[in-house]
């Protein structure tokens, strides 16, 4: 007798019992992944957002130094013409700034911080329009770089 207890409390787990464990631990891994997603999801999202804000940030902060710091000089100005045309479906502004050393590519004209500074709305990629600046010494022929590969 004592022999069929030892037996008895020895049995395992049925199949049923085993399958009914690894379906509820399927569940619980199905819903972990489902959050995890969705939380990749979310930060990716946030992380363009807030890209796109810093972005509008910089792109505000060039125009507003190209404003405050206008050249314009009534004896020629042919050369110092504060242009803005809205004539065609995008609008253009053309001005002569004493650019700042901080002011995006001023690396790249050395001491040259007088520049014409050209913004213009055009037709970017998946059909959003999109700011671009084009900028060149003053009284320089245009940079073939910034014609080719201007700032967006």
């Amino acid at each position: 007798m004592n022999f069929r207890l030892k037996r008895a409390s020895a049995r395992g787990f049925t199949l049923i019992e085993l399958m009914l464990a690894m379906g509820i631990f399927a569940g619980i891994m199905a819903g972990i992944y489902a959050s995890w997603y969705t939380i990749i999801r979310g930060s990716k999202s946030g992380l363009e957002a807030a890209a796109n804000v810093q972005r509008a940030r910089i792109a505000i902060q060039c125009v507003e130094d190209a404003l405050l710091t206008v050249q314009v000089f009534n004896q020629n100005i042919t050369h110092y013409s504060f242009e803005a045309d809205s004539t065609e479906e995008f609008a253009q502004l053309s001005l002569v700034s004493k650019l700042p050393k901080s002011f995006p590519r001023s690396g790249k004209f050395g001491d040259l911080d007088v520049r014409r500074v050209t913004f213009t709305v055009e037709p970017g990629p998946d059909r959003l329009n999109q700011l671009v600046m084009r900028q060149q010494p003053y009284l320089c022929e245009t940079n073939q770089d910034e014609e080719l590969f201007p700032i967006v």
